[in-house]
């Protein structure tokens, strides 16, 4: 995932994941989630998220899909 720190988009290589569904979740410090989305079939090796519309911050991106271990990241968000 990068870039990060971000001033919004951030991009999540999804090359390990083409022709698989897989879900992407956006969780706050505090453990909520902010933000999901699903997808059933990845089609690109780069998957954008706009994270503009948050509070200045640290989040916590996963990647689920099924059979595979979650593949988690953290991103900081700088907007201007």
């Amino acid at each position: 995932m990068y870039p990060s720190p971000t001033t919004g988009e951030v991009n999540i290589d999804m090359e390990d994941y083409l022709g698989r569904a897989v879900r992407i979740e956006v969780y706050s410090l505090l453990g909520q989630l902010v933000y999901f989305v699903e997808i059933d079939e990845v089609q690109t090796a780069v998957t954008k998220l706009d994270l503009s519309v948050y509070q200045n911050g640290t989040y916590l991106i996963r990647v689920h899909t099924d059979g595979e271990p979650d593949t988690t990241k953290w991103v900081k968000l700088l907007m201007p």
